[in-house]
């Protein structure tokens, strides 16, 4: 066996005359039959010259066979654009495409506005592979991100062989993104907050979504995944769309706005404002007594914040001179007439010298706000000798 060269506008390819040929052997007894050769050399569409060399082996010159002048037919890809689709955050396109000169898939350039994406079109298409005869592995579908708006999608199949690559087609497509609808139903003041309620959903999903609080233009963010199955009843868009929520706010009138969030992106929507006053009710109590003891005042009563059922502080002012109390005793006749818990009472000892001393008790006010004045009395220690 021998190798043959097959010169080709400036390259070479080789193949090996190592095939059965009975005809030759019979004809050239002493050196064997196996000097046939067959194969295929790359060549793309056109007009070729190709000669045929034969190496020698050893000392000795190349032998030229003979040159013949060759038309290679390449044939043009082939294909359909199935589906193109459009999302707030995608783009999708869908089809196949095939290569007649090769049953290998090949590949498919989609265009989105300008700006390229290559896939290769391997997905399983029996349909395509019934007609054609040429295997079945010609499919794509490939997802590109895009944002929402309008989009011109062009599609070309790559011809395998380096050819002109045929446009499949352009579409235009377009996604509205539409914004999420709602109701602010209430927002209702209480203590030093202010509590909103409503629901909220984006078309574009069953999935709840957030919605953005301001009061006086500082943010809080709610999720609206409260049960409301008015809402699924009327939009057919799951149930979980409804919000409330309770906000600190400080004593006042405050100006409330909500917003539902467009998902993923998007135009968000004012679902309303509404303008409401917060009160920040002040401690109330009672300052009972202020006994002097030696070289001591123990002082006593109650204090509550109508705001919280905790205990609040009490600050003793002893001529000025402060100490603070904690008024956390229990006090069952208050709990029955306030309804807010019965650990409000206090009582303590505060070292004061001997003589005459005014004694001030305050409610302090929580988390903020004025402080009650319970009272003040005037006691006189005595100094035991």
């Amino acid at each position: 066996a021998i190798q043959l060269e097959v010169p080709r506008a400036g390259t070479a390819s080789q193949l090996l005359a190592d095939q059965d040929r009975a005809d030759v052997g019979a004809m050239f007894p002493s050196i064997g039959s196996r000097h046939g050769f067959s194969g295929a050399v790359a060549g793309g569409g056109g007009r070729h010259v190709v000669c045929l060399r034969a190496l020698n082996l050893g000392q000795g010159a190349n032998t030229v066979l003979g040159c013949a002048a060759v038309t290679v037919r390449n044939s043009s890809p082939v294909g359909y654009i199935d589906a193109v689709t459009t999302t707030a955050t995608t783009t999708t396109v869908s089809g196949w495409v095939l290569d007649p000169d090769t049953t290998a898939p090949i590949a498919v350039h989609v265009y989105i506005d300008g700006s390229p994406t290559a896939v290769v079109a391997n997905a399983s298409r029996p349909d395509v592979g019934a007609v054609y005869g040429d295997g079945d592995l010609h499919g794509f579908n490939l997802t590109v991100p895009t944002s929402s708006g309008t989009h011109e999608v062009c599609i070309y199949a790559i011809d395998s062989q380096g050819g002109v690559n045929p446009l499949l087609g352009c579409r235009t497509v377009a996604y509205d993104n539409p914004t999420p609808v709602g109701s602010f139903d209430f927002a209702n003041p209480g203590p030093n907050t202010i509590t909103v309620g409503g629901w909220t959903l984006d078309p574009d999903t069953s999935a709840p979504i957030k919605v953005h609080v301001y009061v006086d233009n500082t943010p809080t963010v709610l999720l609206a995944d409260g049960a409301r199955s008015d809402i699924a009843a009327i939009y057919h868009n799951g149930d979980r769309h409804g919000f409330s929520g309770t906000i600190p706010a400080t004593a006042g009138t405050h100006t409330v706005c909500l917003y539902g969030i467009n998902t993923p992106t998007g135009t968000n929507t004012l679902l309303g404002c509404k303008t409401t006053t917060v009160d920040n009710p002040t401690p109330v109590g009672s300052f009972d007594f202020a006994n002097p003891g030696p070289n001591t005042i123990t002082v006593g009563g109650w204090a509550l914040d109508p705001d919280t059922s905790a205990p609040i502080k009490v600050h003793v002012y002893v001529d000025n001179t402060p100490t603070v109390l904690l008024a956390d005793g229990a006090r069952s006749d208050i709990a029955a007439i306030y309804h807010n818990g019965d650990r409000h009472g206090f009582s303590g000892t505060i070292p004061a010298t001997a003589g005459t001393h005014t004694v001030c008790l305050y409610g302090i006010n929580t988390p903020t706000g004025t402080n009650t004045l319970l009272g003040c009395k005037t006691t006189t220690v005595d100094n035991p000798s």
